[in-house]
């Protein structure tokens, strides 16, 4: 069980060893990022595809989680690489309420 205790985001590589002594099974190490992120920011939980076998017009769905509850399409672009876009829509969940004006939110 991990623990951590900190006031800030911050990104932490583990590794995972099926022994004892590393240095016996080195080639059998899983190492891997982890990042914990400050709960109150907005940020993209997830976005879809993850990769396309087309170039461009591909739809893209982005969740966002702590977006603004009251921000509209206009209000919202997305970035990938140089490329920025309006957002078309954005679905809230009428069952998820609003935490201090912010709530999950899906773009496309």
């Amino acid at each position: 069980r991990l623990q951590l205790i900190a006031s800030t985001a911050i990104t932490k590589t583990f590794s995972i060893a099926p022994c004892t002594l590393g240095l016996t099974c080195s080639s059998r190490i899983l190492s891997f990022p982890f990042q914990w992120v400050d709960g109150a920011t907005t940020r993209v939980e997830n976005f879809l595809p993850t990769s396309a076998f087309t170039y461009g017009r591909t739809p893209l769905v982005v969740d966002i989680v702590n977006l603004n509850a009251t921000a509209p399409s206009s209000d919202i672009t997305i970035t990938v690489g140089t490329a920025t876009v309006p957002a078309l829509t954005v679905y809230r969940d009428p069952a998820v309420p609003a935490t201090d004006g912010r709530a999950p939110a899906t773009v496309t």
